[in-house]
């Protein structure tokens, strides 16, 4: 439970932050990669989660990081901290978060294009949308 409530406050600094900057600072990006593994290493020595989880869990980030790499519409930070959670967490819970996420930000978008409040090619704070999924489910909204 601990862990949860960690990734919720690295998630709502991150979703804040990227929000107003539309960038995320490398040094927040360190730490949660450092505290992703130290918590998918414990939680593997505790037997909560297999070795494969881990490896299962990191694929929507790894795909998200060769979507920035590839088209440069992506941020390299969303897929990063997507992989860090994918370590962390079970798979399916990840697999989850970034279909909701991804569910609400096209959403999001949508309307925002219909009331011309931006265009095509406006970046949107994605760390933002994967923080109020993550909050939602912690809260029991979305199983």
């Amino acid at each position: 439970m601990w862990i949860k409530i960690i990734i919720l406050i690295y998630l709502l600094i991150l979703g804040v932050w990227d929000y107003r900057k539309r960038k995320v600072p490398l040094w927040l990006l360190i730490i949660g990669g450092a505290a992703a593994v130290g918590a998918g290493i414990y939680r593997c020595i505790e037997g909560e989660l297999q070795w494969t989880e881990l490896m299962f869990g990191a694929i929507p980030g790894v795909c998200l990081l060769l979507a920035a790499r590839m088209t440069g519409k992506a941020g390299y930070a969303d897929g990063l901290v997507l992989t860090q959670l994918g370590i962390c967490l079970e798979y399916r819970e990840v697999i989850l978060l970034f279909a909701f996420s991804l569910l609400l930000l096209s959403v999001c978008s949508i309307v925002l294009l219909l009331f011309r409040k931006v265009h095509k090619n406006t970046k949107m704070p994605y760390l933002s949308f994967l923080a109020i999924i993550f909050l939602a489910r912690q809260l029991g909204g979305l199983r």
